[in-house]
């Protein structure tokens, strides 16, 4: 379009906070390899390491080898932990996403995916101020057949099992005997996250029964749709943790 048009403009990506890179976990991730990582992920970290010192993107899709997931998660941005305070300003942060978003400040064409567009339209406060995401603004959907679906996710918060589980075994993984707690001394919290995996075993398991065993007389269905609450007993109402 920049070639085409007779129109002086400036256009900028942004993705989803999590694509990007942080150099703060990186480098964190990077002292503390051993007791977060196996042998084969601790060799990745080390190309991540390396790989970060030359990247521009400083994104996934900018990798030129398979990541895997469990590493990346550790050492990508994340909301809550990336901010602008512990960033730092534009002028000397090496965060990516900082750089991504100091880019589209400046940029008249903001390219976004549609999760993106709808996690950031959910943050939107001044609802007098025309425009979608910015004042003044107006929004053109590529492949708009799929907004429905996208909208959805973002408007209805989601949960599960393994999703929990996956959470609680970065803090400690018995199994394994790594984690984040590993490198700090209050290990008396460590039985905790043991307690707390079969909580969370133990809560969707009686969902199950309740929904597909006891209600549900087609065994062939998979999902349900409730609107009543507290279905179940709320497993932490008889447990001290």
């Amino acid at each position: 379009m920049q070639e085409h048009l007779p129109v002086d403009f400036k256009a900028a990506l942004i993705k989803g906070k999590n694509n990007y890179i942080c150099p703060k976990r990186l480098k964190i991730a990077y002292e503390n390899a051993y007791s977060l990582f196996e042998n084969d992920e601790i060799k990745l970290l080390d190309k991540l390491y390396s790989w970060s010192k030359n990247t521009i993107d400083g994104t996934l899709s900018d990798i030129p080898f398979q990541v895997i997931p469990n590493v990346w998660s550790s050492v990508c941005a994340e909301r809550g932990i990336c901010t602008n305070k512990t960033c730092g300003g534009i002028e000397d942060t090496e965060c990516f996403y900082a750089k991504a978003k100091y880019r589209i400040s400046q940029a008249d064409v903001v390219v976004v995916n549609h999760h993106l567009f709808f996690t950031l339209f959910a943050g939107v406060k001044d609802v007098d101020d025309e425009g979608y995401l910015y004042k003044n603004d107006f929004v053109i959907f590529d492949e708009a057949h799929t907004l429905e679906t996208v909208a959805a996710e973002h408007i209805v918060p989601a949960i599960s099992r393994e999703m929990i589980k996956y959470h609680l075994l970065r803090l400690y993984n018995e199994r394994k005997k790594k984690g984040f707690l590993v490198s700090f001394p209050f290990l008396h919290v460590i039985p905790v996250i043991q307690n707390l995996l079969e909580v969370n075993q133990y809560f969707f398991q009686n969902i199950k029964r309740e929904l597909f065993h006891y209600r549900n007389k087609d065994e062939k269905k998979l999902a349900l749709r409730i609107t009543e609450k507290n279905i179940v007993k709320d497993s932490s109402a008889t447990n001290n943790s």
